[in-house]
């Protein structure tokens, strides 16, 4: 059960049963910051970029040290960024 498996079963139910798309989805929705936190999260789908990014890499034998490197720094800068946006936005809807 990868983190992708468990989003995509924990997506068809909350689009399947009515009751709970309500509570996610739409203008007066209750919980429509999630909808709106996932939504933009999944625009960007960095790790599927990455992954397209490494296999043309391996596919004309080029740069996997450089690229190696590269998704290296930019998972820690990613992990760092949505930590502090995390903790800034929690302290915002704190205040």
């Amino acid at each position: 059960m990868s983190p992708p498996v468990v989003g995509a079963i924990l997506g068809f139910i909350f689009g399947t049963i009515t009751l709970l798309r309500n509570l996610m989805v739409g203008d007066v929705a209750p919980l429509r910051v999630i909808y709106d936190s996932i939504k933009l999260l999944g625009k960007y789908d960095f790790p599927n970029a990455c992954n397209i990014a490494g296999t043309m890499t391996q596919l004309f034998e080029i740069a996997q040290e450089e690229c190696s490197i590269l998704y290296f720094w930019t998972y820690i800068a990613a992990t760092v960024a949505l930590t502090g946006w995390s903790t800034i936005f929690m302290w915002i809807l704190s205040s």
